[in-house]
């Protein structure tokens, strides 16, 4: 591929030449105007700010999946190759972890089901399209798998289907920025080991496109700085025995 600027502009905007060069074999004329499109979808996305979780949204929505490919899983993109086993309790809490990684992070994210990533020095990067079955009823069993597992609800939480090329399509989960009053996000149940444990209560957030646990000291300085603001707004045992100046006998 080459990148020119176009030799009759003189002032902006500035018109760019992009020159796309694909084998002979194995491409349709369907397909060659498919990969444009996306190259398109996503110049301008990029065009409007560095890319993000907003124009990843942006992409996914125009059913231009290819565009991601080459992204590196980051602390707003995740990519998972197969469905989550949402017959199991440890298929539920999987997929509320991941999300709530995304809730309890500042810029919120997505988790896009059908999807390979591979690793490479430094991190991981989306190589491929993996396309799983998605219907409404798979949809649906997402959505209520999160809000059974999460709390609080995620706002503005999205669930849907995005169209490939092929056969089957991906499932992808939009996780907004929430509020911060709303957080840490809790997940009603861990995985320790291999083991379920139907009665703990889990936390994480994403850092880069690892998980990280939210320590026992951060948790206890959530709940500390949540009695004192309490504390503000309540009177000290002892005012309510001291009289007041109106009620003292003088």
């Amino acid at each position: 591929m080459s990148v020119e600027l176009h030799p009759n502009a003189y002032e902006p905007p500035w018109p760019y030449v992009i020159v796309l060069s694909l084998p002979l074999n194995g491409w349709t004329v369907k397909g060659v105007a498919r990969l444009v499109e996306n190259a398109i979808d996503l110049l301008q996305a990029v065009g409007a700010g560095e890319f993000s979780r907003s124009i990843g949204l942006q992409v996914l929505r125009a059913n231009h999946p290819e565009a991601l490919l080459g992204q590196h899983e980051s602390i707003y993109l995740d990519v998972k190759q197969t469905h989550y086993d949402l017959d199991t309790a440890q298929g539920e809490i999987a997929l509320a972890q991941a999300v709530a990684r995304f809730a309890n992070a500042e810029q919120g994210g997505l988790l896009v089901i059908g999807m390979r990533g591979k690793k490479i020095p430094g991190g991981e990067i989306v190589s491929k399209l993996s396309p799983v079955p998605v219907s409404g009823r798979d949809v649906r069993r997402y959505r209520l798998a999160i809000e059974r597992r999460l709390f609080p609800l995620v706002d503005g939480l999205e669930v849907f289907a995005v169209d490939t090329p092929g056969d089957g399509k991906l499932l992808v989960i939009h996780i907004p920025p929430q509020a911060e009053e709303l957080k840490p996000f809790l997940v009603h149940g861990a995985i320790v080991g291999d083991k379920v444990e139907g009665a703990f209560v889990s936390i994480v957030r994403r850092r880069d496109e690892h998980s990280v646990p939210i320590t026992a000291p951060a948790i206890h300085a959530m709940l500390a700085a949540g009695r004192a603001l309490l504390r503000r707004g309540l009177p000290h045992p002892a005012q309510d025995n001291d009289p007041s100046p109106d009620s003292r006998t003088m």
